[in-house]
């Protein structure tokens, strides 16, 4: 078998549907004679314990008991701050916020009404203008006859619709939109899709040019409703940040298959879509004389009953005047507050400086330890792609590096008051400057990750992801006293070359003490394979420990 001591599978399954359970269950007996020796449960539901039902708990006690008869340790995620969907189960209002300033309402009726300010649009949104070869006003067109086509009468109503082909050539149909500065938009197209097998074949894009040159992504939405669906709404959301003008429009990626359908694409500014109410996230009304108005005095509290940072879109709430308000009929008013950014199919990250982020954590580790008592826990301190936005983090003056080391630190010293005996592991790629740490803009950060591994002392092991560096961060994480588990596998690595080929380049570094098959997709039909390059073949690397 080797030497690799940690040889990790792990199981990214919701546990809560039926029969899912069994399906790891019935696992168990393949990865023990693969060369398994511990599980690592990645269900986001287990830090939601306390909210699933009885069933599913009971489940769990079953999948427990089941893990340690097969003679398998047992490690379960933890801290979310990345992906905190389950944070914000108990409070929402703790995703990180972005700023919005100075939007326009207006008094009327006894309301404050938002107002567009300016009006913002798309010409030929409907892309009814044409000479036949090529779309009337819509500046790139890149793709047209290849992979991009106009498709006369395909859209609903008989309208006219663009055909995307999802190949190897990325293709791409977008506009310039003139925006304010820190305003929130909403992009609104109908698309129908058929046989995409990639979440990020088909986008709406929005990106703008940075005060040096560099474009920068003011949006990551992927489409939802895979692989085939009808004509159907989809809605992007952004915040233009400090830019006054960006491209708007649509594409498709370079990679999977498929086909993408669009029409009537639209863009409007919105205002208090998912407002956030903590402290530091705070909201002021201000007239256009800079008089600042009193919440409960001349407004009633601005809440948005439906807040979820997990849904791009919904109806805004109405903000009503009291019977004694000092606004007027008529007055504009400016409205500054902040929202989440919703990334990808399903991130939003959780504010880094909240005290009540780290008490709903421990909590969670409570009810999850009183039900698993898991040998060890991995902290998902991982892909945080929104930080250092609201006044929570401002005001703490500290570059966002400083900032993810204190959340590490602080969720480090929760698991171990909690749970002493237990290893305590992290990601890598929010610490690893050859990965997300490493000088540079970083999706929706204000500032750069660097000196975030000074949080991670050398007792938390590190899951080390970075398959595509080919071991070359792993020297800097020994070099700092780490030991590491190399997370391979990723849903392509069938026949284990890519993780065998891992751990001979890093057979020399001391601390790689093991692997951990990774799959996103729930694909476990060539464990064994996998395995057997891993730590089965007489030829498999010894590290050093």
């Amino acid at each position: 078998m080797g030497t690799l001591t940690e040889r990790w599978l792990f199981v990214f399954r919701d546990h809560a549907v039926p029969g899912n359970i069994e399906k790891t269950i019935a696992l168990l007996p393949r990865a023990k004679a693969a060369g398994f020796n511990a599980i690592l449960l990645g269900d986001h539901n287990l830090l939601t314990i306390d909210r699933m039902p009885d069933s599913y708990r009971q489940g769990l006690v079953r999948l427990r008991d089941a893990i340690r008869e097969h003679g398998f340790r047992l490690l379960a995620n933890c801290m979310p701050v990345g992906y905190a969907g389950s944070v914000f189960a108990y409070d929402p209002d703790l995703a990180e916020g972005v700023p919005v300033r100075d939007a326009r309402f207006v008094a009327r009726g006894g309301e404050l009404r938002f107002e567009q300010d300016p009006l913002v649009s798309l010409v030929n949104g409907a892309f009814a203008s044409s000479d036949g070869q090529r779309f009337d006003d819509w500046e790139v067109q890149t793709g047209l006859g290849t992979t991009l086509f106009m498709e006369a009468g395909a859209a609903p109503g008989d309208g006219m619709a663009v055909r995307t082909e999802i190949t190897d050539q990325p293709c791409r149909l977008a506009q310039r939109v003139k925006l304010k500065p820190f305003r929130h938009y909403l992009v609104t197209v109908r698309t129908k899709i058929q046989d995409m097998d990639n979440r990020e074949g088909g986008e709406l894009v929005v990106r703008a040019t940075d005060a040096e040159g560099r474009p920068r992504r003011l949006n990551y939405a992927c489409l939802p409703g895979l692989p085939s669906s009808d004509w159907r709404e989809q809605h992007a959301v952004f915040n233009s940040f400090q830019f006054e003008e960006a491209m708007v429009g649509i594409g498709t990626s370079s990679e999977g298959t498929g086909t993408v359908w669009w029409s009537d694409i639209s863009i409007q500014e919105i205002a208090l879509v998912n407002v956030l109410r903590r402290a530091g996230c705070p909201v002021t009304v201000r007239g256009e004389d800079g008089m600042e108005y009193e919440e409960g005095g001349d407004f009633l509290p601005i809440v948005d009953p439906l807040l979820d940072p997990m849904e791009l879109y919904h109806t805004p709430p109405i903000v009503k005047l009291t019977a004694d308000s000092r606004i007027s009929e008529g007055a504009v008013v400016r409205i500054s507050y902040y929202h989440p950014l919703f990334i990808y199919g399903d991130q939003v990250c959780a504010c880094l400086s909240d005290p009540k982020v780290y008490e709903v954590m421990r909590e969670q580790v409570i009810r999850l330890d009183e039900l698993l008592h898991p040998d060890a826990y991995l902290m998902s301190q991982d892909e945080m792609r929104t930080a250092n936005r609201d006044l929570a983090c401002l005001a703490r003056n500290l570059t966002p590096g400083q900032l993810m080391a204190d959340s590490i630190r602080k969720s480090a010293r929760i698991l171990r008051e909690l749970r002493p005996d237990a290893k305590v592991w992290l990601w890598s790629d929010m610490i690893d400057p050859y990965h997300n740490a490493k000088e540079g803009p970083y999706y929706f950060v204000e500032g750069t990750w660097k000196d975030s591994w000074e949080g991670a002392d050398p007792d938390i092991g590190i899951a080390n992801w970075a398959g595509h560096l080919k071991g070359e961060n792993c020297r800097w994480f020994a070099d700092r006293g780490h030991q590491q588990v190399l997370c391979g596998y990723y849903d392509y690595d069938d026949d284990g070359s890519a993780i065998g080929a891992w751990l001979k380049a890093v057979e020399d570094i001391p601390g790689v003490v093991g692997a951990m098959h990774t799959s996103w997709q729930e694909k476990f039909d060539t464990l064994e394979a996998w395995a057997e390059k891993a730590w089965g073949a007489d030829s498999a690397p010894r590290p050093k420990t």
